[in-house]
């Protein structure tokens, strides 16, 4: 990570030539990474992403207490929500996604209830995306998606949307320190 951002800060715009996204799966199992909220806040302006994969809201902030956990919540633009069963999260959710009134007694109910969150069926999700209202949705099984055994962008893929990666680009990193201590 402290190498990326050195290759940014040398680039003229102070931004890497080529974004890099670091996925996070069970990031809330993982060992403390220390300041890991001003991490996220940092890096987005270099051109570096985190996608943080957490089971539970609860483990997050058990493990980086409730101030960082929160500004951890609070960098993360996008929310793809697939299931739980903690009520408090699961009322957070339900709050975020909005209200809207009703057709029937003309007064504001949830969008999404705690009950609907609770009960989705296999495949489905729902997408927060900062400024933009809640999608619903399905996600294919990731062997459904083409190319998942080689993520390249390739003319056998009929649909730039069904690509799970669209493509992987490589960052020597060994290559960027080397230039630094030359």
């Amino acid at each position: 990570y402290t190498l990326l951002l050195d290759e940014a800060d040398s680039c003229e715009e102070k931004r890497l030539k080529m974004p890099v996204f670091f996925i996070l799966d069970e990031f809330a199992n993982f060992t403390k990474i220390p300041d890991a909220d001003s991490m996220l806040s940092a890096a987005r302006s270099r051109g570096i992403r985190f996608m943080l994969v957490c089971q539970s809201m609860r483990q997050l902030h058990e493990k980086y207490g409730n101030n960082a956990a929160e500004i951890l919540m609070s960098n993360c633009r996008i929310w793809i929500y697939m299931n739980s069963r903690d009520i408090g999260f699961l009322e957070r959710l339900s709050t975020i996604m909005g209200e809207s009134k009703s057709k029937y007694t003309g007064e504001k109910e949830k969008l999404v209830g705690i009950s609907e969150l609770q009960h989705l069926e296999d495949g489905e999700v729902i997408v927060l995306n900062d400024r933009c209202y809640p999608m619903r949705g399905y996600l294919k099984d990731y062997s459904e998606y083409c190319h998942f055994d080689k993520p390249v962008i390739s003319e056998s893929c009929s649909d730039d949307s069904e690509l799970l990666v669209p493509a992987i680009y490589s960052i020597d990193l060994l290559e960027v320190w080397r230039k630094r201590s030359a």
